[in-house]
């Protein structure tokens, strides 16, 4: 890092345990953590199932909520990575929001690591709170773009999409997008605006063709996910739900209140 550019020390550090290490020169890393909806999740599931991904690392802290995330049978820490080498893309993905205090943190740590991998370039989904468009169609909600770097920017405006001008981010991809000047890397920030509850769904497509064009191509099907999009939608919002319910349980005062002493 050039001089002063020491960036302060977490106070909830963050780690990145892998499992396996492949080669991950020239992949491009897509980070899903739903902060506005759950679009970003139900592309990223979609995305997970379509290529295969294995599982190669995952993302853990001391800030994390005590949980583990259980499907088919096999528990899963919260944030996990997944790849496919052959596609030269890898996932960052969790089902359910991270406290605020971790965001920076995990942000710094999936940057340092894609960077010590040698990625090509970050993609960070998420969505926007748009306000209501009273000539709305019915159809996909609009897309926006922020990037850091030449060749991010080109790669979002080829795909397309709008980009912000002025405004405000905030969560992962707002970190990830200003810390990358400091690290030299390259970060595209894709959002939908949500306008109302049914454009959660309706930007599921949208997202995932944008992410594919950004990424220069995956081998998807479409087809497929517009018929299968309600069904993911409904099986993330239930593990969304399940989540919350455990959190709130977890941080209840008369919980806190009921747990053993001794001494």
């Amino acid at each position: 890092m050039p001089p002063n550019s020491a960036r302060p020390p977490a106070t909830l550090p963050v780690a990145v345990r892998e499992y396996k290490r492949p080669d991950l020169t020239g992949c491009t890393l897509v980070v899903s953590v739903p902060h506005v909806g759950m679009g970003n999740s139900v592309v990223t599931d979609f995305l997970l199932d379509s290529l295969r991904m294995d599982q190669i690392a995952v993302v853990d802290s001391e800030g994390f909520p005590p949980v583990a995330l259980v499907h088919d049978g096999r528990p899963r820490f919260p944030l996990r990575i997944h790849a496919s080498v052959d596609d030269r893309v890898a996932v960052a993905r969790s089902e359910i929001p991270l406290p605020a205090a971790v965001c920076r943190a995990v942000a710094h740590a999936l940057l340092d690591w894609s960077v010590d991998r040698r990625m090509r370039a970050i993609v960070a989904i998420d969505a926007l709170a748009g306000h209501a468009d009273p000539s709305a169609d019915g159809g996909p909600p609009p897309l926006w773009f922020a990037a850091r770097g030449s060749e991010a920017r080109e790669r979002a405006m080829s795909a397309g999409l709008q980009e912000v001008r002025e405004g405000l981010l905030s969560g992962i991809p707002a970190v990830l997008l200003t810390e990358s000047r400091f690290a030299g890397a390259e970060v595209v920030g894709l959002f939908a605006e949500l306008r109302e509850p049914l454009d959660d769904a309706r930007s599921v497509p949208a997202l995932t063709q944008a992410v594919s064009e950004i990424l220069g191509g995956l081998p998807l099907d479409f087809a497929r996910l517009e018929r299968e999009v309600a069904d993911v939608e409904s099986r993330v919002r239930s593990l969304q739900e399940s989540a919350q319910r455990e959190l709130e349980r977890l941080s209840a005062p008369a919980l806190r209140d009921a747990m053993p002493m001794y001494g």
